[in-house]
């Protein structure tokens, strides 16, 4: 019993952290005491949370309407500071959790209003967003309406769907961008209004208005996609069998939101033959196969991975895990050289890459990656990147010779954009 009750207090305690007030003492001017007590709330208001317009209008309203009370022991104008306090609460729908009034003095043509102003705040749980790059995955897009699958009609959209909830969880794992949802609007909009509704608890309120806008796009367009089943037959027993290829195309490009500017553009085109595990479920394994390829080509530009630390027993630890990195894949180890400056423009372009070694993974965990050596030699900081595979093609090649990342010494990055 005594543990369930820590749990539950841990739990609250937890919770709580998410939303603080902050008390600030503000002035404000008007010409009547009333709207010099309204202005020295907007301005606390402003000074805590920034300008909102809405609970702004309500505070305008709320005082033209009621009366003042200064301080616990000061002089009531009309009515009691607990039904102040609560009817600005209201009246802003719990931005502003409660005030008191120090002071007010009247100058020559105008009164002079000191208010200790109250203010929740909400803190959004989990790692600040704004320390990572925002990116948001729009849906996937195809001009067709449906595309033949071994034999099978398969819708676009169904498709496209698949696509892009997997880039999506590929980024995610990443721990590289913070990505913002575009698909799930409607279930957002429910929620909202089930916070405004009357019976909620006003608290619950100041989760409104932490919507991000993102920094970049990332929209793709389906090119391809084809699998055909073929009868064979073994050389040596002459016993047959039936093989399934795939073909599957994708273009997407990265783009800036604030001015459409195209940062990065590739056309990926995978093929194969598939197994039977993937035959009995060919769209799921097709989309997870397209999103892992687009988000290894975008950390592998943008943040290629790294080794950040030797173990005891000499194998390195890689800066990323989840479904993103899979156990026996190979990958090149590089060493940096030199910073390389494009003669015409002046632009950094990047490090000199030279390859000193080979890595296998024999470890994945959510955060990290464990290889072994399997040739050369390793050392902390080093740049790693997957072996490319026969059966992919891409009008991008592996990015062998340089990386455009800058690493700073008191840690961070500089971006290419």
């Amino acid at each position: 019993m005594k543990n369930i009750i820590f749990i539950i207090f841990i739990f609250f305690t937890v919770q709580a952290v998410f939303a603080k007030d902050i008390t600030k003492k503000v002035s404000g001017v008007g010409f009547t005491k009333r709207e010099a007590v309204s202005n020295a709330l907007i301005n606390g208001l402003a000074q805590i949370k920034g300008t909102h317009i809405d609970a702004k209008q309500k505070i305008k309203s709320h005082f033209n309407e009621q009366s003042l009370y200064i301080n616990n022991i000061g002089k009531e104008i009309t009515s009691s500071s607990s039904e102040n306090t609560e009817a600005i609460s209201q009246a802003t729908k719990g931005i502003i959790k409660s005030y008191s009034i120090i002071y007010i003095n009247k100058n020559i043509n105008e009164y002079e209003a000191l208010v200790e102003v109250t203010v929740p705040v909400y803190k959004a749980p989990g790692f600040n967003p704004h320390k990572r790059r925002k990116i948001a995955v729009m849906p996937f897009y195809s001009s067709k309406k449906v595309y033949l699958v071994d034999g099978k009609k398969v819708k676009a959209f169904d498709i496209a769907q698949k696509m892009t909830q997997n880039t999506v969880s590929f980024l995610t794992q990443s721990r590289k961008f913070t990505i913002l949802d575009r698909e799930n609007s409607r279930a957002y909009k429910k929620e909202v209004r089930f916070i405004k509704d009357k019976n909620t608890d006003k608290s619950e309120l100041i989760k409104l208005g932490k919507k991000l806008a993102t920094d970049y796009l990332l929209v793709a367009n389906i090119i391809s996609l084809e699998v055909t089943t073929k009868k064979e037959n073994l050389d040596i027993t002459g016993q047959e069998f039936i093989s399934k290829k795939y073909n599957v195309g994708v273009q997407y490009r990265i783009v800036v939101m604030a001015t459409q500017q195209v940062k990065w553009s590739d056309t990926i085109t995978l093929n194969g033959t598939l197994d039977k595990e993937a035959s009995n479920n060919l769209i799921s394994y097709l989309a997870s196969l397209i999103g892992k390829r687009i988000v290894t080509d975008i950390i592998s530009n943008i943040y290629p991975l790294r080794i950040v630390g030797i173990d005891d027993y000499g194998n390195a630890v890689i800066s990323q895990g989840a479904s993103t990195i899979d156990i026996d894949e190979i990958f090149n180890v590089y060493s940096e050289g030199k910073k390389l400056i494009d003669s015409y423009t002046g632009e950094f372009l990047g490090y000199a890459e030279s390859k000193v070694g080979e890595i296998k993974i024999f470890r994945v965990t959510p955060k990290l990656s464990y290889a072994k050596v399997i040739d050369g030699y390793i050392k902390k900081k080093m740049i790693i990147r997957k072996q490319k595979n026969t059966n992919d093609l891409s009008n991008t090649e592996e990015a062998t010779g340089t990386t455009d990342v800058i690493i700073k010494e008191g840690g961070g990055v500089v971006l290419p954009f």
